[in-house]
């Protein structure tokens, strides 16, 4: 991303927006449960095998337990379990995982796709997150490649926290993961960090793995959902685990800026979505001369079809492969 651009600062919902006062329009379209990214069960995130998401009984629509900005009486970390209930959580879990949320007013003029749903909520397309594990046979293919070195790495694409699932007593450990193209597409491979401790666990493609693990992971656009009515988004699903939300397992008075959550927001995970528009670019750098410059889709306004209806675009200077 272009320097000058004010990166938005992530943040995740509170418990008055989905249950409360001030509950967000889109929770009386859907119910509060999320369903777990592959990363986030790498990385430590809870998932159950009893709740789904409505309308999605396979492997990928399993549901998890997200984190709210509040704490209860007895100063715990309020969050939503994944049978959709609210719920505390001592605060240095680091099982319980994130489900973004972001202001659209704060992402109008970056590069974004966004669609109406059949429900009527608008699916958003903003960033990019390592998200499926890709099936047996392609996880074969690029661990060879790998292996052999012939896979092109194009730098650090995000950071975990690098603390082993249970060590809730230990502060954040920066662990940098790196990105890799093959055949046009990028992926991640993320070392397994489960809740499962030594049992084996099963990703979406349908194979069981177990912690130390390296599961290859593709590194795709990070969807969001938002009513018409309502500025806030938020991820479709929770993207990430295996960080504390605070320092100790109570004592939390409610302050989210207090909190090592939030300082992973603002440090790691709002610069890590967009991350990959500047591997690219470094990707790409020796196929575009200086003088050259090229238009690029700013954002994209899609109906339920698919169907484009309105476009903006921007001018920004690339380099053009050069004859020479």
């Amino acid at each position: 991303m272009d320097k000058t651009i004010e990166i938005p600062k992530l943040t995740i919902l509170t418990e008055e927006q989905v249950y409360g006062v001030n509950e967000l329009n889109i929770f009386k379209v859907i119910d509060p449960k999320a369903a777990v990214s592959d990363t986030a069960i790498l990385r430590g995130a809870y998932v159950s095998d009893n709740y789904v998401i409505a309308n999605d009984n396979s492997l990928s629509g399993r549901t998890g337990r997200y984190w709210f900005q509040n704490s209860d009486v007895d100063e715990y970390a309020l969050g939503v379990d994944s049978d959709g209930y609210r719920h505390w959580f001592f605060c240095d879990l680091r099982h319980v995982g994130v489900r973004a949320a972001l202001p659209y007013s704060k992402i109008q003029n970056l590069p974004h796709t966004i669609k109406t749903r059949s429900d009527g909520l608008e699916e958003i397309t903003y960033g990019y997150y390592p998200g499926i594990a890709v099936d047996c046979i392609m996880q074969q293919i690029l661990a060879s490649a790998y292996n052999s070195r012939t896979l092109k790495n194009i730098g650090i694409g995000c950071t975990f926290d690098g603390r082993k699932y249970d060590d809730n007593d230990k502060d954040f450990l920066p662990e940098e993961q790196e990105y890799f193209e093959y055949n046009g597409e990028i992926y991640a491979r993320i070392r397994a960090n489960s809740d499962f401790n030594d049992s084996n666990f099963t990703l979406s493609n349908g194979e069981q793995y177990k912690n130390g693990d390296y599961v290859w992971v593709r590194v795709e656009p990070v969807v969001w959902l938002k009513h018409p009515l309502d500025d806030i988004m938020i991820t479709e699903k929770e993207i990430i685990a295996g960080i504390r939300f605070y320092k100790t397992q109570d004592k939390y008075d409610g302050d989210f800026n207090t909190t090592e959550l939030k300082w992973f927001l603002d440090n790691y995970l709002s610069r890590d979505i967009l991350s990959l528009y500047n591997l690219k670019k470094n990707l790409n750098k020796n196929n575009y001369s200086d003088d050259e410059i090229k238009t690029i889709n700013n954002f994209i306004y899609l109906d339920e079809n698919g169907k484009t209806l309105k476009k903006k675009k921007i001018i920004v200077k690339t380099k053009r492969k050069s004859n020479n």
